[in-house]
Parts: C-alpha cells; sequence; structure tokens
C-alpha cells in the first residue's frame, strides 16, 4: 500500500474487498459463476485479509465484488468532474490488475506493471461489448464459440458510439 501511495502521490486511499460467502447478486443470476474456479486460496489469505480490515479500515462490499464497488465510486467521481483535466494530482484512480475494470472511465493504476493510465468513456464502452462477445473464462461466463479477443476487437475498432457497438453484439 504505501508503494501504491507513493506511486500516486497520495496519502488517501480507500481498500475495498469482496465478501467471501455468495452474498455477490452474481450467484443468485448464475449460480455456476465462477464454478470453474479450483485453486485453493493462498496460505495466508485470511490473515491478509484481517490485516486489510484492521489497519487499513478496509470495508467489505457487501452483496458486489469489490470491482463493483470500485466501478461505482469511480463513475460517481467521473460524472461530478467532467470537464476537470487530467493533473498531477488523481481525484480518484482504480488500483487493480483486474482487467474488467478497464471497463469503468476514468484513472487506473496496475500496481504489478507500475502503470498508470487513464480509460476514456468509448474505450470503457468498447471494453465491455468487447467482453460480452468473448465471455470470461476466468468466471465461467461463455461468449461466442470461436470469438477471441482479437477477431471480438476487429468487430469494434474504431467504433466510437454505443448504439453501434450494441448492433454489433
Amino acid at each position: 500500500i504505501n508503494t501504491i501511495k507513493e506511486a500516486l502521490n497520495t496519502d488517501q486511499y480507500q481498500c475495498i474487498l469482496s465478501p467471501t460467502d455468495k452474498s455477490n447478486f452474481r450467484y443468485a443470476i448464475a449460480p455456476d459463476y465462477k464454478a470453474n474456479r479450483k485453486t485453493p486460496r493462498p496460505v495466508h489469505y485470511d490473515a491478509l485479509r484481517e490485516h486489510l480490515l484492521e489497519a487499513h479500515n478496509a470495508t467489505v462490499a457487501v452483496g458486489e465484488e469489490a470491482d463493483d464497488r470500485l466501478g461505482i465510486l469511480q463513475t460517481k467521481n467521473e460524472k461530478e468532474n467532467e470537464l476537470r483535466a487530467w493533473t498531477d494530482q488523481l481525484e480518484t484512480c482504480i488500483v487493480s490488475i483486474d482487467k474488467d475494470l478497464n471497463q469503468i472511465p476514468g484513472n487506473h493504476f496496475n500496481f504489478v506493471k507500475g502503470e498508470i493510465y487513464y480509460v476514456n468513456p468509448t474505450e470503457g464502452l468498447r471494453w465491455f461489448y468487447k467482453q460480452l462477445l468473448i465471455g470470461d473464462v476466468v468466471d465461467n461466463l461463455r461468449g461466442i464459440k470461436g470469438l477471441g479477443p482479437v477477431k471480438a476487437g476487429r468487430f469494434l475498432d474504431g467504433v466510437m458510439a454505443e448504439s453501434e457497438m450494441y448492433n454489433i453484439v
């Protein structure tokens, strides 16, 4: 967390964790959501989670995943600051390596690669519609058979209007 704070030149942060139970609304819609995840959690998972809750005042996103809450908070900030220009001081920034969050407009930081980047609203929509086409193997969500990221990207390359993206999908 200190490395992230230093990279983003901030002392302010909010740590959000996903619930460990099946309270996530997705399980009510698709009971086999994430059913293909068989890898056990890391040995110190529970201790690290407890440390984040106690030492960093982390909150649990009950009924949703942490990435849902991050997206909601980032979207709210972007709407409140639509006319704000990019500055050295980021208003909000999603810190995650979860590729699904690339559909959320705003500032992002991939702490593994050390990359700060901005997703504009059109890029976010394009990523969302691309995910609809290809699905997400990690989350056990099927896409269109035989359609991978490259081919799906070709369908949406250069498309600017959401209505057109929707019609393509």
